[in-house]
């Protein structure tokens, strides 16, 4: 399961779908599921933990003074979007690499004040929900590779 997952985060960079910082979030999730495939004992809390801090190191609470709120949107906007795109290739058996992105998230809201409300993750969603599920294939009815993989994508985030 490790090289699955290795293999399809390896394409998502790949494929270019990433900005910076959203292929600065992948990496931060990156270590945490290779320290839990690495030892079958190590803790998902801690390397949760290891994770949202990683996370929040990428929107410094000093960057946030005196920006306008679109511009910390399209900040926060670029991460989930690397999040929502690295959590589609979690393969659906892969349950304690899942738990991890969902660990992470929980603390965020729990315990980092500037995450609380997870900001933009609704939008981000529907963006890549939504207009990625019904134009490809309810509009155009084309399976193409690409709308084949993303298929895919979206059945393994949402097979739980």
């Amino acid at each position: 399961m490790a090289e699955e997952l290795k293999a399809n985060l390896d394409a998502l960079f790949e494929e270019g779908r990433v900005s910076d910082s959203g292929e600065e979030a992948v990496r931060v999730f990156q270590s945490g599921f290779a320290a839990l495939y690495q030892d079958p004992s190590s803790s998902l809390d801690h390397e949760a933990e290891r994770a949202a801090r990683g996370l929040c190191t990428l929107i410094p609470p000093e960057t946030m003074a005196g920006k306008p709120k679109e511009e910390l949107l399209g900040l926060f906007e670029k991460i989930w979007r690397g999040v929502v795109d690295m959590a589609s290739r979690i393969p659906h058996r892969d349950d304690r690499s899942q738990m991890l992105v969902v660990k992470t998230l929980q603390l965020l809201q729990r315990d980092y004040l500037m995450w609380r409300d997870l900001p933009h993750l609704g939008n981000v969603l529907r963006g890549q929900w939504i207009g990625k599920l019904y134009f490809p294939f309810f509009l155009s009815f084309c399976f193409s590779q690409d709308s084949l993989a993303f298929l895919f994508s979206f059945l393994s985030l949402n097979m739980n």
